[in-house]
């Protein structure tokens, strides 16, 4: 348990890199012939994850050091069952990579990865050409190719993550595929896919999310990649900043494909300040007269945490949309941040697909992150709204998740344990 004396933040943090960014680069390079340097990396849990199931699938990967590591491609069976943590982008990208092989490759999790569905993914590897188990649709999951190619239907209502996975690796099929989509949800996150896929010279054809085309037999072109920073994690030092501040979020691209970039949008609704140095890469976000603010997070779901800690502290009713898309998360999110924020006296209701936060009510006390990152980060930064008075937050160490170091960075603006 760590317990946080609560203050008005104020400083500056550099930001983690990102770790979606990341994981797909990692993929692209396990794919390429030769050797990719990825620059600025981060070494928080998921992405170490996918760093150890490519170096199982073939790659060499150095270790770290200056803040890059060298990945070799190749692509070969493994030798042993692949984990991919608590990794929900891991998993649902790297089974249809490890379906181009003509071997049976088992993936499999742990924690709530074990209880996040994968059934999702049978229809479509089968119907390009692959062999399909799982554990009653959930894992571990057992594929066997090789990818073939062809023509295959996708719902990706509840997440973008197997598209993801299924459009890097139809590159590398025998022949061409061809992806229909309907009910995509968080298309930015197919925005940073296919941006990763130019940057290591893949062809792909699209008519607008519906449908992709991806010509099979390409080969990726190993290169040199720096990861940008994350906007996810940029949103909780930005609550921060608009509770109190300034503060300062570095290391940022304004020109970035990342869902919650719009975080500015919200911050700026619910009254507080932006101020934006795209040259430097640096956003400052500093107290306003705060209000109830409305907000659709269907295109960016990570936000709900961060925007629930600055609603608490706004003088109205908060609205935020798009709680459908959180019941599959490292927890019911939800649910959850319903129940423990309940407990520092933040009263939540949850309607349809609406979050109702009423501002103004809450105080110090206990929170149980229950092993949901951005729970515990999300805590933090509701903290950043309060004076003299504490919170403690049970099972703060899966932060690491996403940014290893989180709390010593909030420490650096002010709030310290």
């Amino acid at each position: 348990m760590i317990c946080l004396k609560t203050a008005k933040a104020k400083g500056r943090v550099m930001v983690e890199p990102s770790k979606s960014m990341m994981q797909r680069a990692v993929a692209a390079a396990l794919l390429c012939d030769g050797r990719s340097c990825l620059r600025n990396i981060s070494l928080c849990d998921d992405c170490v994850a996918g760093m150890d199931v490519a170096s199982s699938l073939g790659a060499e990967v150095s270790t770290p050091a200056n803040n890059s590591v060298l990945i070799t491609g190749g692509l070969k069976a493994p030798s042993r069952e692949l984990c991919c943590g608590e990794a929900g982008l891991c998993i649902r990208m790297y089974t249809p990579i490890a379906a181009l092989l003509d071997t049976e490759v088992t993936l499999t999790g742990s924690g709530g990865l074990t209880k996040r569905p994968m059934s999702m993914a049978e229809s479509p590897l089968r119907a390009l050409g692959a062999r399909v188990s799982t554990n009653n649709g959930l894992l571990p999951i057992t594929v066997k190719g090789p990818l073939k190619g062809g023509e295959v239907t996708l719902d990706a209502s509840m997440s973008s993550q197997l598209l993801s996975g299924l459009l890097i690796a139809c590159a590398r099929a025998r022949h061409d595929s061809v992806i229909n989509v309907s009910s995509l949800a968080s298309k930015p996150y197919i925005d940073m896919t296919l941006q990763v896929m130019d940057a290591f010279g893949i062809e792909y054809g699209r008519e607008g999310y519906t449908r992709f085309i991806v010509p099979g037999g390409q080969k990726y072109q190993s290169r040199d990649y720096t990861v940008e920073g994350d906007w996810s994690g940029a949103a909780f030092v930005l609550a921060a900043g608009a509770l109190g501040g300034p503060v300062t979020a570095a290391g940022l691209r304004t020109d970035t494909k990342q869902a919650d970039i719009a975080v500015l949008q919200a911050i700026e609704a619910a009254g507080a300040n932006i101020d934006i140095d795209a040259d430097a890469g640096e956003i400052t976000a500093s107290r306003g007269r705060l209000k109830g603010f409305s907000f659709d997070a269907t295109e960016c779901p990570d936000l709900f945490p961060p925007l629930t800690a600055l609603a608490a502290h706004c003088d109205g009713v908060s609205e935020i949309t798009g709680v459908s898309r959180l019941r599959h998360k490292e927890s019911d999110r939800a649910a959850v941040l319903q129940e423990q924020f309940g407990r520092l006296g933040v009263e939540i209701s949850l309607k349809n697909n609406t979050m109702y936060i009423i501002g103004g009510t809450g105080t110090g006390g206990r929170i149980n992150a229950c092993g949901d990152h951005r729970i515990a980060m999300a805590a933090a930064a509701y903290a950043c709204g309060l004076e003299g008075e504490m919170v403690e937050i049970e099972d703060p160490e899966c932060a690491a998740k996403s940014w290893p170091g989180f709390f010593e960075q909030f420490g650096k603006i002010g709030i310290r344990h």
